[in-house]
């Protein structure tokens, strides 16, 4: 079992981040994922007060997020942001 997260940027202008949630739903639907947690936000800071993103959660282990104000180099220009992404899916496996 792997746990997959795939991001997007909502600030991207090369790859809008609309376009990849559209094709991560269809995949969901092909792959018959039913979904664990709906589209919600997620917090890199600890008081909850400004999301860092939206993600949504798939069973299996699939998770789609987005990087809030990322563009298409979003780990050079929302660094930590970013960086609380990659620590949440090495650490929790979960947005």
């Amino acid at each position: 079992k792997y746990n997959i997260t795939y991001y997007s940027a909502d600030a991207d202008l090369i790859v809008p981040f609309q376009g990849t949630r559209a094709w991560v739903s269809q995949m969901q639907k092909n792959l018959n994922l039913p979904v664990v947690n709906k589209f919600h936000p997620w917090f890199a800071d600890s008081n909850g007060q400004q999301a860092a993103g939206w993600a949504t959660q798939y069973a299996g282990g699939f998770t789609f997020t987005t990087l809030r104000e990322g563009s298409h180099t979003a780990p050079r220009n929302v660094p930590y942001r970013a960086y609380m992404m990659l620590k949440n899916f090495l650490f929790n496996g979960t947005m």
